[in-house]
Order: structure tokens, then sequence, then C-alpha cells
């Protein structure tokens, strides 16, 4: 992830100006963004120019966007209309999926969090319909059903989810911030209920940069 302003522009570029302040993704693996110049893809460069968006704070939100827009587009394969429970509200990945979401036609988003950060998840500027304490999960959303669920916490989390999913709905396993390595999910009752559980992740390379 690379933000700085525009040196120069390549041909048949347009939309861009020199000297333009942008936010963009390198495109040649962990270690290109070190680079004093680079040369950037004009499909993956975004101008910050009179948003007043910070550039640290742009360059940070890149992964994590570009990784829900993948995420609900490729495996969730949201549809306008459909109704999206968020766990972690306010997780670096998981606070990317409500805007996304909303762009792609969400009906509503629903975020959870635990009670010690229910307070700051309810009063951020994400686009929440509601934030609920994680722990309450199922007395709070009684009957309600979702079409996809964004869980990176997993443990007990995961397994309440199954319960407020509507037919055909499809959970995205993004993390496993409980800990829980030992979890499991009864593949039986996933059959049963016509549901569906992916995992989606950042890819990475493996490679390592050392300063």
């Amino acid at each position: 992830e690379v933000t700085g302003t525009i040196r120069a522009l390549g041909d048949g570029v347009a939309g861009f100006a020199i000297a333009e302040p942008v936010v963009t993704l390198s495109g040649t693996g962990p270690e290109g963004g070190y680079a004093s110049v680079m040369v950037a893809p004009a499909a993956l460069t975004v101008s910050l120019e009179g948003t007043g968006i910070d550039p640290a704070a742009a360059v940070a939100a890149v992964p994590n966007a570009a990784t829900a827009y993948a995420a609900l587009t490729e495996v969730a394969q949201l549809k306008p209309g459909d109704r999206v429970l968020v766990h972690g509200a306010l997780g670096g990945l998981a606070s990317a999926f409500p805007g996304v979401a909303r762009t792609l036609g969400a009906a509503g988003v629903t975020g959870t969090a635990r009670r010690s950060s229910l307070a700051a998840a309810r009063a951020s500027a994400l686009p929440y319909d509601e934030v609920i304490a994680s722990e309450d999960l199922l007395e709070t959303l009684g009957g309600q059903r979702f079409d996809v669920v964004i869980d990176p916490v997993g443990g007990q989390v995961r397994t309440d989810s199954l319960q407020v999913m509507a037919p055909l709905g499809r959970m995205l396993l993004v993390g496993n911030a409980s800990g829980d390595w030992q979890h499991t999910v009864a593949t039986n009752d996933l059959w049963f209920r016509s549901l569906a559980i992916a995992g989606t992740n950042q890819p990475n390379d493996g490679t390592v940069a050392v300063f």
C-alpha cells in the first residue's frame, strides 16, 4: 500500500494530474511500497484531492477495503437487498465491510461488539443500522435473519450466528479473534438449513522485508 503525489503520467492515463495526492496498491508484492518512487497501475490508484482524508488513514484502509470488496462480491455473492451481520464491528478488517456492503446494495447492516467496546462502536461513523453486544446476540436479534454474516471472531459467536442466518445464507470466516482453534461446525446443520460457510484471507506470498 502506497500514498504520495503523482510525479509523472504514463501514455493514455487520464483523470489524474501532476502533484495530485493519491493512494494506490503497488502490485509488486509486499516490498514494492518501500521504494522512493514507484510506477503504479492507474486502475489501482485513487485520488485524495479535496477529500480531507489523512494519507496515513487512507493507505491503511486500502487493503481492508479491497479484501472486503473481493470477499463480498466473489465469495459471499452479495446481492442488492441482502441483510448483513458483521461481528467485531470496529476491527481493522471488519470495519471495511459495512461501507462496501452499502455500496453493493445491502438493505441493512448490523454490527456486533463486546460490551466493553459497544459504546465506541455505536459512536463511530461506520454505516451500521445498529450495533449490539455479541454476548447478547441471540436474545437481541430475536427472529431477525441475515443473508451474509462476516465473522472475524469465531468460537461461540460463530455457533450463535448459524441460528440467525436466512435460508441460503452465507457466512464468511475472515479471522479467529476468539483464539478458539478447536471450534467445529455441525455440517449436517448446514445441509439441512441450506447454509454455506467459506473462508477468505488477504493473500500473502511469504515475502519478508528486513530493514
